[in-house]
């Protein structure tokens, strides 16, 4: 089926997810902007060893700062594991759990169709595990479970794949409902259940620049009647705003402004960009069972500050690339040819006129059409013909100015 994947895609964020989950971890002083924490090349949690990509390990503490450029992935694990054992200590004592990171997520807008004037089945909410959600889903699934897991998948040609998902269908089965601490981890790095659309994640990165507002967006610019008469103009609104100072914001954009270099992760596709300095950005690599990974790059630029000091970009680009490796070989390659259109290459635009409209187009309206000569008669035999009859005023639509 046809699927525009902007809109109706939804797939795992990977590391790009790291915004909500920094933003989340920072306001809820679960770590400090001026702190430093570990970053093995592997960790354990709940019993499962998690890793780094390609296990690497930088031998030494990370602050925040560091840790989204190298992307580690453990520096963010653990603070999610304690999370989660906070929260069973919390429902041990009789309270509710905080589940602040879930929390930080909706605010986002994750798990809410982002409400862009298209049809509500053409854009997609994404999703992210809870224990209230994880209980429903096993409540209502938990027969299908348990007879997969009693007849297997015979038709599954891939032993592996077939005994993977058999095992996931007993674990499913008897114990579906539980939400784990490693269920939490893997949500701290756009892992697991968690899943944006490339347009939800546009819009996080926009309201972490510009200050926390998240737009609702918009295809339409104005509607125009038939005379080419604007009737109004689509003003955006904003929907909500997350739950984050501005403070907290700008010191993870700032962290990820990719004139830091090769530590920046996703930057040195820009290395040798004459507006290196002037873009932003965050690199996902989210691993998709039995396929290659998703690519991700959420990025912005250029930037600069908006009227107050503040800091600001024009515009936030998002490229996902399905079964395309890490997000700095495949979509940042890919959107530095989209800051090549925008922005152009040493001050000459590599395509003519391809910066984006700044005003209504004008719309000019058709002249008016006059109705087509009386058909003259047959002459008669002998009879000159007779010349047609010219209209008094041309027949034209437009203008071919």
């Amino acid at each position: 089926p046809i699927l525009n994947r902007v809109t109706q895609g939804q797939y795992a964020p990977g590391s790009t997810f790291k915004l909500i989950t920094s933003s989340s971890l920072v306001m809820h002083h679960e770590i400090s902007l001026d702190g430093t924490y570990p970053c093995p090349g592997s960790l354990s949690v709940d019993g499962r060893v998690k890793t780094n990509y390609d296990s690497e390990s930088f031998g030494r503490p990370l602050s925040l700062q560091d840790a989204l450029g190298y992307s580690c992935d453990t520096f963010f694990y653990a603070p999610a594991a304690a999370e989660y054992y906070a929260d069973q200590s919390r429902i041990a004592a009789g309270a509710g759990p905080n589940e602040y990171l879930q929390a930080m997520a909706a605010a986002y807008g994750v798990g809410r169709a982002p409400g862009i004037d298209l049809p509500p089945s053409e854009q997609a909410s994404g999703s992210f595990a809870d224990r209230e959600n994880r209980l429903a889903r096993w409540t209502a699934n938990r027969a299908q479970y348990c007879q997969d897991a009693k007849r297997g998948f015979p038709d599954e040609p891939d032993p592996t794949r077939r005994a993977y998902r058999t095992a996931l269908a007993v674990e499913n089965c008897t114990d579906g409902w539980r939400y784990r601490a490693g269920d939490n981890a893997d949500m701290a790095i756009g892992q697991g259940e968690t899943t944006m659309s490339p347009l939800q994640l546009a819009l996080a990165y926009s309201a972490m620049l510009n200050g926390g507002k998240l737009w609702q967006p918009t295809l339409g610019w104005a509607v125009v009647d038939g005379a080419g008469k604007v009737v109004r103009t689509i003003t955006p609104k904003v929907r909500s705003r997350v739950p984050v100072s501005r403070s907290v914001l700008d010191y993870i954009a700032d962290s990820l402004n990719f004139s830091r270099g090769w530590a920046v992760s996703g930057a040195f596709a820009y290395l040798n960009s004459p507006y290196r300095a002037l873009i932003g950005g965050k690199t996902g690599t989210a691993e998709v069972f039995g396929r290659q990974d998703t690519s991700w790059l959420a990025s912005w630029g250029p930037l600069g500050k908006d009227a107050k000091g503040n800091p600001h970009a024009k515009f936030v680009v998002v490229g996902m690339v399905e079964q395309a490796g890490t997000g700095a070989t495949a979509a940042g390659p890919m959107l530095k040819r989209i800051y090549d259109g925008l922005l152009g290459v040493n001050g000459a635009a590599v395509i003519p006129r391809s910066s984006p409209q700044t005003v209504l187009p004008r719309i000019t309206a058709p002249e008016r059409i006059s109705s087509s000569p009386t058909p003259r008669r047959p002459a008669r035999h002998g009879e000159r013909p007779q010349p047609d009859a010219v209209p008094t005023r041309a027949t034209r639509i437009g203008s071919s100015r």
